[in-house]
């Protein structure tokens, strides 16, 4: 519990904790510049795009970005190829056949935050994407369960986050 704070207050004045700042931080003559005035957009080098190109791959904003970026970025050395970090986001492919069944099941392995976060992306572009959702209606014709597509799909989008890291990497080198 709390204690009251002991100093007077007049009726008036609220607490510290409550009361805004103003906007003029304490400049009488601050006017707030517009949106699309110089002073508010941030100076960029000419020619270069300062955005990754990781983000601008359909289902992966910014949170999944990070994540996949934050797995890349703790082990470089294992990043030597898409298969490699498939493997470290957990979403490399593992056969898991019994007698006439031929199937495969992803690597329990990984880092569970990045297959997560893959997850998420393929989760969005099933919504949004119509290829992907064209994708899923001709798997399921052709036999496999959500849960396989959901697996492969995985895989597919991070083969395109692996290759938009590496041309990221390339462009900073």
């Amino acid at each position: 519990m709390r204690r009251p704070d002991p100093r007077p207050r007049p009726a008036h004045q609220p607490h510290p904790r409550h009361h805004a700042r103003p906007t003029g931080h304490g400049r009488a003559d601050h006017q707030p510049q517009p949106a699309d005035h110089p002073a508010r957009q941030t100076p960029r080098p000419p020619g270069r795009d300062h955005r990754p190109s990781l983000v601008s791959l359909l289902g992966i904003g910014t949170d999944v970005a990070g994540q996949l970026l934050v797995t890349a970025g703790d082990n470089p050395e294992r990043l030597h190829s898409e298969a490699a970090f498939a493997k470290l986001c957990g979403v490399a492919p593992l056969p898991a056949s019994s007698g006439r069944t031929d199937r495969h099941r992803l690597n329990k392995g990984g880092e569970r935050q990045a297959n997560r976060v893959l997850h998420v992306a393929v989760v969005v572009r099933l919504r949004y994407c119509p290829r992907t959702h064209a994708y899923l209606q001709r798997r399921t014709e052709q036999g496999l369960t959500k849960r396989d597509i959901i697996r492969c799909l995985k895989r597919y989008v991070l083969r395109e986050a692996h290759t938009a890291i590496m041309k990221d990497l390339a462009a900073t080198a």
